[in-house]
Parts: C-alpha cells; sequence; structure tokens
C-alpha cells in the first residue's frame, strides 16, 4: 500500500511539473520582453489605443516560444552529452533519459527569482543573478543524477548547454528581428 501511496505522490508531482515549467517558461517570455523594451527593440507592435493591443501581444508570445525553444535545446544538449558518455565510459549510473530531464527542469525553477526584480524595477544585475542561481542549480541537479561523473565535467556540460541555448535563441531573435 505505501509503494501505491508514494507512486500516486511521485506522478501527481511530476504532472504539476509540466504545468510549473509552463509558468517559468511565461515568466522568462515576460523577462526577455521586459529587457528588449528596455532596450528599445520593437518588433511589430501594434500601438497602445489598438483594441486588440492587450489580446494578441504578439511579442510575449514569440518570446515564450523563445523560452521554450532554449528550453529544448538546453535539454537536448545535456541529454546528448549523456548519452555519448554513457556510451564511451559506462557507469554504474543507470538512469533514464527521463530523469534527467525532470531533474533539469525541477532545476530550472529559480527563474522566478527574476519577475519580483522585473516588477520592481528592472535591473540586469538581478537577470545575471537569477540566471547564475539556474546553472548552479542545473549543475547540482545533473551531479546527483550522475553521482560517477566529475563534478567540473557536470558543470562544462550544463553551461556548454545554456551557451548553446541562448546563442540558438539570440539567432532566431535576429533573423526574427531582419525579417520584421
Amino acid at each position: 500500500m505505501e509503494h501505491l501511496q508514494f507512486y500516486n505522490i511521485v506522478s501527481t508531482f511530476f504532472q504539476a511539473q509540466w504545468k510549473l515549467t509552463s509558468i517559468l517558461l511565461l515568466f522568462d517570455a515576460y523577462t526577455k520582453l521586459v529587457h528588449q523594451r528596455q532596450n528599445g527593440d520593437q518588433i511589430n507592435r501594434p500601438m497602445p489605443d489598438s483594441v486588440l493591443y492587450s489580446a494578441f501581444e504578439w511579442d510575449l508570445y514569440f518570446n515564450y516560444f523563445l523560452a521554450l525553444l532554449e528550453l529544448l535545446v538546453c535539454v537536448v544538449v545535456i541529454l546528448t552529452a549523456f548519452i555519448i558518455v554513457s556510451k564511451i565510459r559506462p557507469s554504474s549510473d543507470k538512469l533514464r533519459l527521463y530523469e534527467i530531464v525532470r531533474g533539469i527542469l525541477l532545476s530550472n525553477f529559480g527563474k522566478i527569482l527574476v519577475i519580483p526584480a522585473v516588477l520592481w524595477g528592472y535591473n540586469e544585475m538581478y537577470v545575471w543573478l537569477s540566471a547564475i542561481f539556474v546553472y548552479a542549480s542545473n549543475v547540482q541537479a545533473f551531479r546527483v543524477l550522475c553521482p560517477s561523473w566529475p563534478a567540473i565535467f557536470c558543470a562544462v556540460v550544463v553551461i556548454s548547454s545554456h551557451v548553446v541555448a541562448s546563442t540558438t535563441g539570440r539567432l532566431l531573435y535576429n533573423v526574427h528581428s531582419a525579417i520584421k
């Protein structure tokens, strides 16, 4: 009976994880939007007096897509590194790929720290501190999931995945800006 109860708790928690991840993507999209507006970037914004201005905030939708793409690229890079290293150097870490995805998604919850900073007045330093916290959380999650791997290797994989993800997001944003 205890096993079934534990399974139900874990199952409910991970179903809620996907909902929380979508909310975090919305926070990330809003932070990107505020950053773009602070820098004076204008991508196809309707006038505020437009009837559909609030309903169709296209920049927010586009930034949500960018945040989702960056998260997917980050997870794919980490999973690719895990698969390659697992083939080259077999270890006692018997993980399923979805456990790594869950661990990385859970460790991204530090992105919520940026929202108060955005609401109280946008400051780039808060965004950087939040990003450093998320990177450290990702590294720690990866180290917990792969205890036989060196900590420096986990850090390199996570930092590399975030660099590739943010570069992909910036490239797509620049292409989108050039088209408009």
